[in-house]
């Protein structure tokens, strides 16, 4: 099976960059690429260089942007903004968490396809990954973990230095709904119970809402959705939704993952990004140490190739 693997990715690799670039390819250690469609779902560090028996992230450190545009806008733009210097979690929501009876721009469920949406459940391993980061950096972490990861506290947030979400991430595939920012989201406190009086939305946090916060001075927002309950956030859409409002409204890097993840292997994989972060490591190359480290033990790409970054660094 893992030489099947190798194959497919092999011909993906001719495919998508060996026929196309050649001998270009050997000139450069950081590739910045921008996908589109279905390109979107394909993680080139993964893709694997038959010649040389590695994958693209052995060689080389890979990057995202949305589009030429956002990389100039991103490396020519100088902003004079701070952050907080704290990590901000909002972890391992209590989605059953009774929520204000309040009407926001969510209102009518039945044009919006929220009845569609799954019900969450928390994760062990949402837990234990903010555990794992606190851990490594206990005094600059502030964790906002089951009622607390809260849409309310979510909005008191200013320009941390990292945003963190481990909880649950949606998508809502209505053709009807023009506005692409009200069908991506996240799940926070009081999700289920939102979803099921059909009146209040709080929790259902979609990336029209995330347009509220001030990241500006932010470093990094990960988008860490786990295992079962991510459903169809990993459309192109859904993810272009999430990752351009919150560059929007300030921050300079996202990071989240093109699959469902299993929950303890995300843990694992935070856990070693974390530690790199300490070490000094960049952004971009705490990410490559973590897919090194994961391929070194003998782990498969599905597990440590789902997570990119998008920003330059």
């Amino acid at each position: 099976q893992e030489t099947r693997s190798k194959e497919s990715l092999s011909d993906l690799y001719q495919l998508l960059l060996g026929n196309p670039l050649g001998d270009i390819m050997k000139k450069y250690k950081k590739l910045i690429i921008s996908k589109d469609g279905a390109v979107h779902k394909i993680p080139f560090e993964a893709l694997y260089n038959y010649d040389s028996k590695k994958y693209l992230i052995e060689e080389k450190e890979v990057l995202y942007v949305p589009s030429a545009q956002e990389f100039n806008r991103l490396k020519y733009t100088e902003t004079a903004y701070t952050n907080s210097g704290k990590i901000v979690l909002f972890s391992n929501p209590n989605f059953q968490a009774e929520v204000d009876n309040r009407m926001d721009e969510l209102r009518g469920s039945k044009i919006l396809g929220l009845d569609d949406l799954p019900a969450f459940q928390g994760m062990k391993g949402f837990e234990k990954e903010a555990n794992s980061i606190i851990s490594i950096f206990p005094n600059s972490t502030i964790n906002y973990e089951r009622a607390e990861a809260s849409e309310a506290n979510l909005y008191k947030v200013k320009s941390p230095k990292i945003l963190h979400f481990a909880t649950h991430g949606f998508f809502i595939d209505d053709k009807n709904l023009s506005y692409s920012n009200l069908k991506s989201g996240i799940a926070l406190s009081g999700y289920n119970s939102s979803r099921n009086d059909g009146e209040s939305y709080e929790g259902i946090v979609t990336a029209s809402k995330l347009l509220k916060l001030d990241l500006k001075g932010t470093e990094l927002v990960v988008f860490s959705a786990c295992d079962t309950g991510v459903g169809d956030i990993h459309d192109s859409e859904g993810v272009e939704g999430l990752n351009k409002v919150v560059v929007q409204v300030g921050a300079k890097r996202v990071m989240m993952s093109l699959w469902r993840v299993n929950d303890e292997q995300t843990a694992k994989f935070m856990g070693y990004y974390y530690q790199f972060l300490k070490e000094k490591k960049g952004y971009a190359e705490a990410l490559r140490e973590t897919k090194l480290k994961m391929i070194k033990e003998g782990l498969e790409p599905r597990y440590w190739s789902a997570f990119v970054l998008n920003g330059i660094d």
